[in-house]
């Protein structure tokens, strides 16, 4: 039987947005970004959490 297969991300950021989870999203090269993403390409989540950050 083959798993089911869709994509997590909306789900994760409708909860952070609804928790009122800071987030901060960078691209691979390090450059950050605020507001709406409108590039393709690869990006890494960093969630702050209890003054821990914890990338995703």
């Amino acid at each position: 039987m083959e798993a089911a297969k869709h994509a997590i991300e909306p789900e994760f950021l409708s909860q952070a947005l609804a928790q009122g989870t800071r987030l901060r999203i960078g691209q691979m090269n390090k450059t950050e970004h605020e507001g709406v993403i409108r590039e393709i390409g690869r990006y890494e989540i960093n969630v702050e959490e209890n003054n821990n950050i914890i990338t995703v």
